[in-house]
């Protein structure tokens, strides 16, 4: 049975930007997610007749600051593959090698297509662009947001639980420095779910990303979302912490951000913190192991055969996931 499409029907996001996870309800994360996966089935089935051609005769740029190997991919494949055309800017290969400014840069793009998906430098918004540009923009990462990125976690979750409801979630890692992991919460704050913090002190969740929970739980009673959390900052051998990973549903790992830290953070400390063999053996079966990657040792690659660890079905479900967003946005 086919779902009826979403396409050229009044999809859901009235904004001329995607900037960040708070654009999002839960009504339009269910069209969304009912879009991707319709995109889904067709590209699974090589049906490529239900895909849209929305983009035909369409060129979408891609400004990139930072390194990226899964989110570039992944929007230029789609637009790709939705009958657009892409421009690719990085540092190296633009002007930013001869001091033209961030804006400037922009502004190029812009005369040149017909929408843009930007990355900017780790110390910049992209919110500081958005009046200046013709053309919609789809935040690619910046200095606080990943709203892509959370969108597809969302929808790897929707696709291998069935729904994003009433979970129980282990964040572990570098939380403070992780934007996946503030755009994730951010989401998440639209459902019923528990959040359990697991990090060194240094590395713990940023303030302001509790100070959203808490503000989330204060408008419960008007939302029905039911929402707590806990921080840990005792290592993963730690009896409590076990306990934990023990009753989650699913545990998200992200790396260690050296590349944002200005603190001085031994590797030693931060060992204690990595997912192990033994560790992932008292996991529920049907717990899911997340990881936005690329990975560094956070994960040995032992566990990449447990059925249960799904970072790599993550990058596939994000590949629908943006064709669903570029259609939406440039379509």
């Amino acid at each position: 049975e086919t779902m009826p499409s979403l396409v050229g029907s009044e999809m859901c996001i009235r904004d001329r930007h995607i900037m960040d996870a708070k654009q999002f309800n839960r009504n339009m994360l269910r069209q969304i997610f009912l879009r991707s996966q319709e995109i889904m089935y067709s590209q699974q089935g090589g049906n490529s007749n239900n895909i849209s051609s929305l983009l035909n005769g369409k060129v979408i740029g891609l400004l990139f600051y930072t390194p990226s190997s899964r989110t570039r991919c992944s929007f230029e494949s789609a637009i790709k593959k939705l009958g657009g055309d892409t421009i690719l800017l990085t540092p190296d290969t633009s002007s930013s090698q001869k001091g033209e400014t961030v804006s400037d840069t922009l502004h190029t793009l812009d005369t040149y297509t017909d929408g843009l998906i930007v990355r900017s430098p780790n110390d910049i918004t992209i919110q500081e662009f958005q009046n200046e540009t013709e053309n919609t923009i789809i935040n690619a990462g910046d200095m606080l947001h990943h709203p892509s990125q959370a969108l597809l976690d969302l929808f790897t979750i929707r696709q291998e639980k069935g729904t994003v409801n009433n979970l129980k979630f282990a964040i572990m890692g570098d939380l403070s420095h992780s934007r996946t992991i503030g755009s994730l919460v951010e989401l998440l704050c639209n459902y019923n779910v528990e959040f359990y913090f697991i990090a060194t002190h240094k590395l713990q969740i940023n303030p302001a990303i509790i100070e959203y929970i808490e503000n989330a739980q204060k408008h419960s009673s008007s939302t029905g979302y039911n929402i707590s959390y806990f921080i840990h900052t005792e290592n993963l051998e730690d009896d409590n912490v076990k306990k934990i990973l023990k009753s989650v549903d699913v545990v998200y790992m992200t790396r260690l951000q050296k590349e944002r830290w200005d603190t001085v953070i031994t590797v030693e400390n931060v060992k204690k913190y990595y997912l192990t063999k033994s560790l992932v053996n008292i996991l529920k079966s049907n717990c899911l192991i997340m990881h936005p990657l690329p990975r560094n040792d956070e994960i040995p690659k032992e566990i990449d055969t447990d059925r249960r660890a799904i970072y790599f079905k993550q990058m596939k479900y994000g590949l629908y996931l943006r064709m669903a967003l570029c259609e939406l946005m440039f379509g």
